[in-house]
């Protein structure tokens, strides 16, 4: 059996080193494969996958088969869903999580829920938990070059948003999420999110829309296009 590697090289990060070793400007290749410049300079950054129809216009003009990029990024999806993996891109490395969105969202929940029980503060919501969870990630990944959390972060009207957690808790509106499971995610991962939730938790579901909606991240994505742990780095 062959040796099981726990890294991931993006896309982006390969194209960027044929494009320097071939002496081809990102301009010039995408004049050259009929593509906007920005379809090339997001492949190369994180925040765009690499297309069949991009890898196939690719072959003629760097020599490479369209199954090497696709199996590349095959890989790189796969790889960050893998705990404890390393996604290498062309301007850092990011370490997989090691917890789901479930788990940082229940303990936002049980966290806010203290304070309202304690009153000194209220309970989460639905809303402002998106907002939470982004922040977390965010912070994690600028801090510790790790995701929070493998779940795909959305780009929707009202600010990022994790899908699988905003449809388990639709159902509850703008009413308050009690309290879950406890959950336990370590000292480490624990203090990072006490800091993300002294920070952010004075402002309001609103407050936290228009925060978000200034983030660099969510203004360069389209609606319901995934902002990338990549993407989110690097605003």
């Amino acid at each position: 059996m062959g040796t099981e590697f726990n890294y991931a090289v993006s896309v982006g990060a390969m194209l960027a080193d044929d494009l320097r070793n071939m002496h081809i400007t990102q301009t010039e290749l995408a004049s050259r494969i009929g593509v906007s410049k920005s379809v090339i300079s997001e492949i190369i950054s994180g925040k765009r996958k690499m297309s069949q129809a991009v890898a196939l216009a690719l072959e003629p003009v760097l020599g490479v088969d369209a199954d090497y990029w696709l199996t590349l990024q095959s890989r790189y999806d796969l790889m960050q869903k893998k705990e404890g993996s390393y996604l290498i891109g062309g301007f850092a490395v990011i370490k997989t999580a090691e917890n789901s969105a479930e788990q940082i969202a229940s303990w936002f929940i049980n966290r806010a829920a203290k304070d309202a029980e304690e009153e000194k503060g209220e309970y989460m919501t639905n809303l402002k938990l998106q907002k939470m969870l982004y922040l977390a990630q965010k912070t994690s990944l600028k801090k510790e070059s790790k995701a929070l959390f493998p779940e795909e972060i959305r780009h929707w009207k009202f600010g990022p948003v994790v899908t699988e957690i905003y449809e388990k808790y639709k159902g509850c509106g703008a009413d308050p999420l009690k309290r879950e499971e406890e959950v336990n995610l370590g000292e480490a991962i624990e203090s990072l999110l006490e800091s993300v939730y002294e920070k952010y938790n004075m402002y309001s579901a609103a407050g936290l829309v228009t925060i978000t909606h200034n983030d660099r991240a969510w203004k360069e994505s389209e609606d319901a296009e995934v902002i990338t742990p990549e993407s989110i780095l690097r605003s």
